[in-house]
């Protein structure tokens, strides 16, 4: 395969995982409850209208050596029962100002073992 040095140039740039978009340095303290809603609200007029989500199960048997993500080891059940009981509201929370016309075409999980 011949690839271009002007096309490898291109591509040779560090980018965010899709697990880390936006990037953790581009979060601030700035956005409010009311300002991620209102930010939420105003995605429904843009394009494309799909929806991507990423769900992030934090909680591993044990931690690999390789892992880059946010993890940490599952201590008890209880704690995974806390943690779904809030994810789910924060499912909820964020799910109201989007248009229930958007489609999702994009599910990820992440982060943890999903299988925990």
């Amino acid at each position: 395969m011949d690839v271009s040095n002007e096309l490898l140039n291109k591509y040779n740039v560090a980018v965010p995982r899709y697990t880390s978009y936006p990037p953790a340095n581009h979060f601030t303290g700035e956005i409010t409850a009311d300002g991620y809603e209102m930010l939420l609200a105003r995605s429904n007029s843009w394009e494309p209208a799909h929806i991507g989500l990423y769900v992030h199960i934090p909680f591993c048997r044990k931690i690999c050596f390789y892992c880059g993500c946010n993890a940490c080891t599952l201590k008890s059940t209880g704690e995974m029962e806390a943690y779904m009981k809030a994810l789910k509201q924060e499912i909820l929370t964020a799910a109201r100002p989007i248009s229930k016309q958007r489609m999702v075409t994009q599910l990820h999980f992440g982060g943890g073992t999903p299988n925990a």
